[in-house]
């Protein structure tokens, strides 16, 4: 079971903010036999993944700052 949330927010022409979360469960076992709901409890049971990352993108105009490096 996964779940994601991403959240994109574009500041300037060309520069972005992006923030991206995974939480995800995961279990392999052979209990195939059980029924859906022990299952189900059987899987929340299991240790959860959390994810977090943050992305920042930022557009720099060289003709703008080329006279600042002169």
């Amino acid at each position: 079971m996964e779940f994601r949330f991403k959240l994109l927010r574009q500041f300037a022409p060309g520069s972005q903010l992006i923030v991206f979360y995974r939480n995800s469960i995961f279990d392999s076992n052979n209990n195939s036999g059980l029924k859906f709901f022990k299952n189900l409890d059987n899987l929340f049971d299991q240790p959860q993944q959390h994810t977090l990352s943050v992305r920042f993108v930022y557009f720099i105009d060289y003709n703008r700052i080329k006279n600042i490096f002169s």
